[in-house]
């Protein structure tokens, strides 16, 4: 198992390291005892390299707000039981410059091979807070494009005129 210090000193591209996965926006006192697989570090520099990297170089600074999980977190934050995030899959990102809408946008046009689902979040006024994207899976599964919108789920193509005013 590897702990936030030890993952703080393992770089998984020229701007991300290890630790940025071990934490949490809304329970940083559960992310800051957790600790992840060490054979999660696969993943975590896939997930790096194909998507968050050349996301970064385009868009400037992202911010994970939570990546990997323990169950105890995914727990509390809601998540689903088969979470992507529980294997070291997946991330909940920002973009300080630009909103989500348009990183969403981005990664689907840019790197449409590289993820296998895309969640754009939507707060209570339709605006873009935050992206959920992941690696795809190893099972058959097509990729998915979501917006979650007051916690329900909608298909991008139903969805994409709150994408449109969620990047205005």
């Amino acid at each position: 198992m590897i702990t936030k210090v030890q993952a703080s000193k393992i770089r998984l591209s020229e701007n991300f390291i290890a630790s940025e996965w071990l934490a949490s926006a809304d329970f940083p006192d559960v992310a800051a005892s957790m600790e992840m697989p060490i054979e999660y570090l696969y993943k975590l520099r896939l997930m790096a390299a194909t998507i968050l990297q050349p996301i970064r170089d385009k868009m400037g600074h992202l911010t994970i707000l939570s990546g990997f999980r323990s169950e105890e977190l995914n727990r509390r934050v809601g998540g689903e039981a088969t979470s992507q995030h529980l294997l070291g899959e997946a991330a909940d990102i920002v973009c300080l410059v630009q909103p989500a809408a348009i990183l969403a946008r981005v990664i689907v046009t840019m790197l449409p091979h590289s993820y296998g689902q895309v969640i754009l979040y939507l707060d209570k006024n339709d605006k873009s807070n935050f992206l959920h994207v992941s690696l795809p899976q190893l099972r058959p599964k097509p990729r998915e494009l979501l917006i979650n919108r007051g916690g329900k789920f909608m298909q991008w193509s139903v969805a994409i005129g709150f994408v449109k005013d969620a990047i205005n």
